[in-house]
Formats: C-alpha cells, structure tokens, sequence
C-alpha cells in the first residue's frame, strides 16, 4: 500500500513538474486580446492583419466600364462598382447588404447589375444595382413553386431552378436541395452543388432533383433534365452571352456507405475504370433553351482518352465549347488510376453540336485543382495558372495556336474578369511586397494600371525584401523558393532566425502572395524580425505531374517533403544564412502535419515550432474524417499496413520531440481539438515547453479578428522565446 502511494506521489510531482513547463490558454475571440508584445507592435500586428481583400463579384460591364466589387472589414461589408479605366467607386446602398447573392451577379444593362438572393426561410428577390447611383432595388420574385434559383444567365434573361419532385422530399422554406453551405457573397460565382475548400469532397442531391428554366421575361418555364440521389453539378453552370444555351457539367454517384467505399477504393487505385463512378459517370449536358434542344449526356468521359471533365465555357459568339478535362494520376504501387486527385487538366474543345474540333495542353497550365480558362472572344482563351512560385496569366488563339505569357508581375492573380470591347484584364493581384489590389492590363501585357488603394497604408507599413533561392538536395534535384526578410536585411542573409512554412493542403500551389495571419506568416514574422522560407515541396501543383504526384507514391507519405525540407535547412545553416538554435517551422493544416512530423522525425533540427490545425492523428481521419484523401496519400489501409499509419502520425511519436512547441486550434476544428490536446499533454510529460492555446468558436484557422491578434502576438513571442540570434549566444 506505501509503494502504491508513493508511485502516486512521484506521479503528481512528475505532473507539476511537466505543468511549469506547459501552459494551456482558452482564447475568446469576442474579447480584446491582452497586449503581450510593445504597443507600436501591436498596432502594426494589427494593421497588417487587417489588409482587405477586394472581390470582384460581377464579371465588367457589357460597355468595358466597371466591376462589381466586395471588400469585407471587421463589422461591416461595403459594395461598390470600380470604373475599370480609372479606378474612380460608386459605393453601392448598404440595404444591399441584407440580400445577400445565391446566384451569379450579371448585368442586365450596362448601367445594372443584377442577382438573386434566397435565405432559406425567405421568399428569393431579385436585387438590382444602378452602377450610376449605388441604388439598390429589390422585388419579390414569383417562382412557380417550391424552387431554389441555381444560377442566373447574363443578361438577367433566364434562371435556373432546381427542386424536389415529391412533395414529401421539398426542402424546407426553400433551402436548396443540394447538400452544399450557403455562402452569403462568395468570393467567386459557385454552382449549386461545390466542393468542401477543408476536404475537397463533392457535396451530392440528397434526392432525385429535377432542373427547370425560367425565362424570366416571358415566364415560361422549361423542364431540362432529373438527376438521380447523388447527383451533383461539378462546377458552375455555363451560360453563352445571350444566355440561350447553357452546359452542366455532371456526375452521379452512389450514396451512403457505398461512396464512401467506391471513394477509398479510388484513391487506394483499386478501381478499374470501368468500375469507377467518378469516371464513368462524368457527364457533360448541352441545353439549347431557344431551341429546346437538350442533349443529356452530350459529352461522356467515357468516350473520350480516359480523363474527366471538370469545368465548361462558352465562346462569346456560342458556337464553341471549352472543356478543362483533368487526367486521373496512376501512383506507384497501385494497380489502377485514381480520379478524385487527378494530377494535371488541359483543354479540349467542342462544336455547339457537341464535336470534338481541337485539344491544347501546355506545362504552364496543367495544375489540376487551380488552372481557370475562358473564352474572351469566338477564338481566344485567357487563362490563369500557377507555375513554378507564381501564379500567371496566359493568351491562346486556338485557330492560330499562338500562346504567350500576358502577366508581367511575380505574384498571384485572382478572379480574372476580361472587358468585352478594349482588350483588357481586370483582377486582383498581390505578392510578398505588395497587399492585395485591383489592377487592369492588356492582352498583350502592356499598360498595367493599378485601379484601388484599400490597402496602401499597409503597403508602405510593410517593410520586406523576398528574393529567390535555389538548392541542390541529394538524387540530384533542386528546389526553389522564396526567402522573406526585413526590408533590411542582406541578401545573402547572414545569421537570421528563419522560419521554414508549409501551406495547407496537400496540392495547394506555393505562390509569392501577401498574407498576414499566423496561419501563413509571410508578411507577419519578417515585419517582426524574421525571416521566412518559402520552397513547395513535393504534392505542390505548379511544377508538373512527376513533382504533384511524388508526395503519394510508394511510400513517401510524411518522409519525401519532411526529409528534403530537412535537407534544405542543413544547407542554409552551412551557408551561413543562419545557424543551428536560429531556425522554426510553422504551417496549418498540412502544413501543421508538416511542422509536427518535422520536429518527430527531425528532434534537433528546430529549435521552435508553431503546430496550428494540424492533422495528427491518421488512424483516427481515416475511420472517421476524409478517408479517400488518407488512403491517397498512404496508398494503402490501416488494416493492411498499420504500421505506416502510425510512423505517419505525429501522435503516436510525441515521445520522440524535444522542440519546443506551440499549439493553435479551434474548438469546432473538424481536426479534432482533443487530439491537439493530447498532443500537448505528451509534450508536456517529455517536459518539452509546450504552449496550447485553444480557440472558442473557431474551427479550421482562425477567422475572429481578436484571434488572429492573439494569436499573432503569442507566435511572434515564441519565436523570439526560442529561436536564438546567432552570434549572440
């Protein structure tokens, strides 16, 4: 009985012991975070932070004179039409506001723009906004039925419907039968059936859905075509300019359990093609509304070189279809393709009747997930693609075959609205050095013109240099990547404290953008001090299918990208960049499973990490998260191989870290918070310093303004905690 007591009390001391060391912190993003750095830090924290992002929400206007555009600050949204030539806004009523979109913003004039707002529990209006006067008009719309509106056609000329055909099935107080969340403003035009941005995972009908037209003129309305249970639209409706014919791109798949398996078995390459619903049910339809000519599965995978169609456009006369087609990847060690991570698109086009009349495919614009391309007259493409650390924009004449690079800028490019009339490209741009604006060039890459300012106090506050590195690792590759500094610093640097960062993901390209929040501290932790290295490593879109591919092959799941990460920091410590004690490592998402499997495998290499949303756990996401995406990336199941699983997962090798780490998460992460939790609890019996801090209300990164400041201050203060100034020991 006294050796139980006493291995009691040995217990408790080793606890308080471990506990001095670590600190568990709930963060209440309603409340004003404590100051823990200096006030003019603070300021500045919170004045990048706060960097607006402009949306463009319409596509320019039919006479070449203004856009639509969203800018979201805290407490409060502001609408206002931006004269493309000039730059000059007219702000748009805040009654518009309370109606927000559900379908595309179109302009029925060249003075009017106009959408469909419907709240589940509301009746849908039509909202219409002068570009003159920033009025706003809104009139009740009198659908014939329980419908949801799904998509407008320009010109404000017809709407697409979509309902349940029993009435027992209707959805509620007309909330959409699609699965989908309601975005109130999305950021860019959304079908009614979209992919989850946290698990990429196609969201289905939950029942037999049947579509309709309504010409909103004349109100006759057409029945188009019934989509069986689990069915969905893979990407956004497309509609030709005079809104007479519009292209669905579709798939129908099996529900249940049974998606979930014929997913996995995707993704394990265990499916053969023809047995394989992402493929043989990949439909595209061509619906000639004036003519009443629909053609239901016009375009079919099946019929074509085995790849899949993700997205249509129009030309502007209407006669030619452009189809992205994704090519599924065929990994080593699996028998068959998988067709949901595909691992690079090109394009393909069509008559209206449906005929194949060319293809195109370049290494520039082949990323599978980020590559957008739209006809901007009868014969000519701009598209817009990540290659290499850059996103570009691109011209191609496809009867000509003439293809250049239009984008002028190192950077990242959003939302490309090309005018109708003068040639032109209106998007919104940023790089490390330059927040987030919206900009006009022209086709042949002259004239840019940087037409807002939202942000320029913020662009003079920051002061960053970014310049590229390049590093030869081992079986004779090389890596290249961005190096973010104080506007101060040398380069080549001398004695830095560096902090190596990984994106989310896998599979999001690796880009020169502005960011600000803990999540993605490129601008963040090189306005406080530090550096930030920046190299996509292997699963990166942007540097062709052999690099996207190498993440799931074989067996390199978290060792190929972790392992030449390492190999990198080893030659920036024997450059002289930095030294050893001086280098961090951070990133959310995958880029959290990237910093904590770094640190495990890696025990004193970082001499500090900050882990945030982090995937830890692959046994428990695959039996109850996203199991197709781990079964991609492990290749193999648990119940085969589940020793890989747990030399993967940061979890099961906690003992094995000596870094002192930083925790974030939300409560409601879909990554579990009590994972994180334990995570912290190892650590902290390894008597490694370990910090938690876990945010109320937030889920997958932090959205609250006083989280990000909160969070901001405590990885600024860690890393100043841990990561020493070589020279200075």
């Amino acid at each position: 009985m006294r050796q139980r007591w006493l291995a009691v009390v040995l217990l408790v001391c080793l606890g308080f012991s471990a506990s001095a060391r670590a600190e568990v912190a709930t963060i209440d993003p309603s409340k004003q975070p404590d100051s823990t750095l200096e006030p003019a830090e603070v300021g500045k924290l919170a004045a990048l932070q706060g960097a607006v992002f402009p949306s463009l929400v319409s596509d320019v206007s039919p006479d070449d004179a203004a856009v639509l555009t969203l800018v979201r600050r805290s407490g409060y949204v502001r609408l206002a039409f931006v004269n493309v030539q000039d730059g000059a806004g007219t702000p748009v009523g805040e009654r518009a506001s309370r109606f927000p979109p559900t379908t595309e913003v179109r302009w029925r004039d060249a003075h009017t723009a106009v959408y469909v707002s419907q709240r589940p529990g509301s009746t849908p209006f039509l909202v219409s906004l002068n570009r003159d006067t920033g009025d706003v008009v809104t009139s009740t719309l009198r659908l014939p039925g329980p419908f949801f509106a799904v998509s407008l056609a320009p010109g404000a000329s017809r709407l697409l419907l979509a309902a349940l055909p029993d009435l027992e099935d209707q959805a509620p107080d007309g909330a959409s039968p699609f699965d989908f969340e309601f975005k109130p403003a999305p950021l860019d035009r959304f079908g009614p059936a979209s992919f989850d941005a946290d698990r990429t995972a196609l969201q289905l009908a939950r029942a037999k859905v049947t579509i309709f037209s309504l010409d909103l003129r004349s109100g006759e309305l057409l029945y188009l075509l019934s989509l069986p249970e689990g069915s969905g639209l893979i990407s956004a409706p497309a509609w030709t300019q005079d809104g007479s014919k519009v292209a669905l791109v579709r798939t129908t798949l099996p529900t249940g359990s049974l998606l979930s398996e014929k997913a996995t078995q995707d993704a394990l390459g265990n499916l053969p093609p023809t047995d394989n619903p992402f493929f043989e049910d990949n439909f595209v339809d061509i619906l000639d509304l004036a003519k009443h000519d629909f053609r239901l599965a016009a375009l079919k995978a099946t019929d074509g070189n085995g790849d899949i169609f993700r997205a249509v456009s129009w030309s502007t006369d209407g006669q030619t279809l452009l189809a992205q087609v994704d090519h599924p990847a065929t990994l080593k060690g699996r028998r068959f393709p998988t067709y949901l991570f595909p691992d690079r698109s090109s394009l393909r086009f069509y008559s209206a009747a449906g005929q194949q009349i060319g293809s195109f495919s370049r290494p520039e614009i082949e990323a599978p997930g980020s590559t957008t391309a739209i006809f901007t007259s009868p014969d000519e493409v701009i598209l817009n693609s990540p290659y290499g650390l850059s996103y570009r924009l691109y011209y191609y004449n496809r009867r000509s075959g003439e293809f250049r690079q239009i984008s002028i800028m190192d950077g990242t490019y959003y939302q490309v609205r090309p005018t109708r009339l003068s040639r032109q490209l209106v998007f919104t741009y940023s790089s490390f050095k330059q927040p987030y604006e919206t900009y006009r060039i022209g086709w042949d890459g002259q004239a840019l013109y940087q037409l807002t300012f939202h942000n320029a106090e913020i662009a003079a506050l920051n002061q960053v240099r970014a310049d590229k590195v390049t590093f030869s690792l081992r079986k004779g590759v090389t890596r290249d990547g961005y190096l973010v500094q104080p506007a101060g610093a040398a380069f080549p640097p001398r004695n830095m404290r560096v902090v190596v960062w990984q994106q989310g993901g896998p599979g999001l390209p690796m880009t020169n953008e502005w960011a600000a929040n803990v999540e993605q501290p490129l601008n963040l932790l090189p306005n406080f001090g530090f550096a930030v290295l920046v190299v996509p490593l292997a699963g990166r879109e942007g540097f062709g299918p052999a690099f996207y591919n190498d993440l799931a092959n074989d067996r390199n799941f978290g060792a190929v990208d972790v392992d030449e990460q390492a190999q990198i920091v080893q030659q920036i410590i024997s450059r002289g960049y930095t030294a050893r004690g001086s280098v961090g490592i951070t990133g959310c998402s995958y880029g959290g499973y990237f910093t904590s499997e770094s640190i495990t495998r890696y025990p004193d290499l970082y001499a500090a990490a900050n882990t945030q949303c982090t995937l830890l756990d692959l046994l428990h996401e695959w039996q109850l998260g996203f199991t197709p995406l781990v079964s991609y990336l492990e290749g193999r199941a648990p119940t085969v191989d589940p020793g890989e699983y747990t030399r993967d997962s940061p979890a099961y090798n906690a003992a094995r870290i000596r870094t002192p780490l930083l925790i974030f998460d939300g409560e409601y992460d879909f990554l579990p918070v009590t994972i994180a939790a334990n995570l912290h609890d190892q650590v902290a019996a390894n008597r490694t310093p370990v910090k938690f801090l876990k945010f109320q209300l937030e889920g997958h990164g932090l959205r609250a303004p006083n989280s990000q400041l909160a969070a901001g201050q405590a990885q600024i203060a860690w890393f100043r905690q841990y990561l020493v100034t070589p020279g200075r020991r």
